[in-house]
């Protein structure tokens, strides 16, 4: 049974065993963070479509902890609409999902 995510992608039920029982976002190692809004993110997917994204990966210093990066002067539903474009290829004119809701994590895949 498949499920439909946040971009319309399907959400089939053998993620689960490749996954996790949340998906995808198990595997998130950066969040994006626009105003109180956190996007956790995956850093190969945002460096596959990003030169500047990439650039900042390879001088970042490594930590443990998993970068956040903040976006200043940037709209939420803009942010997203460029996340999605990465994730998808397309993107629509949707507003973002959920973004009137401080402190709420907005997931890809769901």
């Amino acid at each position: 049974m498949a499920s439909t995510g946040v971009f319309g992608l399907k959400r089939h039920n053998h993620w689960k065993q490749k996954w996790g029982a949340k998906g995808p976002e198990e595997q998130t190692d950066a969040v994006i963070i626009v105003g109180n809004i956190r996007i956790p993110v995956h850093n190969t997917i945002l460096a596959a479509g990003s030169q500047y994204y990439r650039q900042w990966l390879a001088i970042r210093p490594r930590k443990t902890e998993i970068p956040e990066i903040q976006l200043h002067y940037v709209n939420v539903h803009t942010a997203w609409r460029v996340i999605e474009l990465l994730y998808c290829q397309s993107y629509t004119l949707k507003p973002c999902r959920h973004a009137d809701q401080p402190g709420v994590s907005l997931y890809i895949f769901k």
